[in-house]
């Protein structure tokens, strides 16, 4: 049975069983969600892709309930979108990034300014390291870590301002939708051409920020900068639209 058949079935007798059919249908797509979300998150913790699953399951049977199969929106898109918005806010919730990670952060960028001043130039991220006493890997890990919540809070404020409002979704939110797409694009092509590259890698090509590195040549802390650096200008050249 096709899932169009599926869909007016359910549409038709909104049983649980039929649901539930529609649910088993679709699980593949939260497990490529969540695997995305590993990797994004930099995480292979079994316990967590489990956590990651089971709201995502919550997110998709969400999206099974609300969706309308008469409305012009694919449910794979409208489902994708309930489902990593659950884990995301569960994520966000729950303080899964870090706690202490904006003042690790804030650390990070003193040590840079007392090198700067003390030294007259830009320091090597070694230097870094050593004027906060930590080893080249935490500095690199926390790096990435800054980039990955930043990250975190870019995709919620495009998340908030696009949205997949299908179940009440007029022609005029679809066409705002597509406008704040067209000015995204404007705004990554805005971009220096290195962080358009890691941009790209990351969100098109879902890299890692070390496999980023290795393509670009560069350390995976300068991916995490570039990164975050990219991230800083989209979400303030956004904040005249949303």
């Amino acid at each position: 049975m096709n899932t169009d058949t599926l869909w007016k079935q359910y549409s038709k007798n909104r049983t649980q069983e039929n649901r539930n059919v529609l649910i088993l249908e679709y699980l593949d797509l939260v497990n490529k969600i969540v695997n995305i979300q590993m990797r994004l998150y930099h995480t292979f913790n079994p316990d967590l892709k489990d956590e990651f699953y089971s709201i995502g399951v919550l997110g998709l049977i969400d999206a099974v309930q609300k969706y309308d199969h008469t409305k012009n929106v694919k449910f794979e898109t409208y489902a994708s979108f309930r489902v990593k918005g659950a884990i995301i806010d569960h994520i966000r919730k729950q303080d899964i990034v870090s706690r202490g990670l904006r003042e690790k952060e804030k650390a990070i960028k003193n040590a840079r300014e007392n090198l700067i001043n003390r030294n007259q130039s830009e320091p090597t991220e070694a230097e870094i390291a050593e004027e906060l006493n930590i080893s080249p890997d935490e500095y690199h890990k926390t790096m990435s870590q800054i980039a990955r919540a930043d990250l975190l809070s870019f995709e919620e404020m495009i998340d908030n301002g696009i949205g997949v409002k299908q179940e009440s979704e007029s022609v005029e939110e679809r066409i705002e939708e597509q406008e704040l797409q067209k000015y995204l694009a404007l705004a990554i092509k805005e971009l220096p051409e290195r962080e358009q590259y890691v941009i790209s890698m990351y969100y098109k090509d879902e890299l890692r920020l070390k496999d980023i590195g290795r393509a670009l040549k560069i350390s995976e802390s300068r991916v995490s900068q570039l990164l975050k650096k990219a991230v800083e200008s989209l979400r303030e050249y956004l904040k005249t639209y949303i």
